[in-house]
């Protein structure tokens, strides 16, 4: 039985995939990358991370400065953005009734998740880290070691190839959700734990 699930923020409990795409298309041309349309998008789902930042020209150089602007604009634009799922609403409700320690690891920043929970009045999350990019192994490994936790016991739920990568990296499970940034056809190629289609999978999974 899991003691522990730790979360993925964007594609995973926000839907922020209209806001990402307008603020990628609005900082194209001030860093000089390739400016995404609405029919490219499902070509960049079935691409890894580092393939999507490859196929749009984003320099690695520039690419910390461009995240650290994008979420400046998508704090100001956190109120517009919705849960993934409706049902994720009720699923934490019981998640917090749950003996169940919870965190979200996010390569967005703390202020962007904190204000996304408050407004939808999810306070059941005992930890909010922010990651680099490829980066969210190393923060599991810290999670695992304040937590006294056995790597056995911790779960990550994400939506991209890039979490999995990170959650095998750390040695714990994972759920890769389908309704997020990755094709459910690209999520299975990198073998996860668990393929999750519903919010209800997660409860079974989780067993509460």
């Amino acid at each position: 039985m899991y003691k522990c699930v730790i979360f993925d923020f964007d594609g995973t409990i926000g839907d922020t995939e209209d806001l990402a795409l307008q603020v990628a298309v609005n900082l194209a041309e001030k860093y000089n990358f390739r400016k995404l349309t609405k029919n490219e998008i499902p070509l960049i789902k079935h691409m890894t991370a580092k393939e999507a930042i490859a196929y749009m020209g984003v320099s690695r150089f520039r690419l910390p400065f461009i995240i650290r602007e994008a979420h400046a604009i998508l704090r100001q634009e956190v109120s517009r953005a919705k849960l993934c799922r409706d049902e994720l609403a009720g699923f934490f409700i019981a998640l917090g009734d749950a003996s169940i320690t919870a965190g979200i690891i996010t390569s967005n920043s703390t202020d962007n998740v904190e204000a996304f929970l408050a407004l939808h009045n999810i306070r059941i999350f005992n930890f909010i880290r922010t990651s680099s990019l490829f980066g969210k192994s190393k923060h599991f490994k810290k999670v695992i070691s304040q937590f006294k936790l056995n790597k056995g016991e911790v779960l990550y739920v994400g939506d991209e190839a890039r979490d999995i990568h990170a959650a095998k990296k750390a040695g714990i499970d994972v759920a890769a959700v389908t309704w997020g940034f990755n094709s459910r056809e690209r999520l299975g190629e990198e073998n996860p734990d668990y393929l999750v289609e519903e919010v209800g999978d997660l409860r079974r999974i989780l067993e509460f």
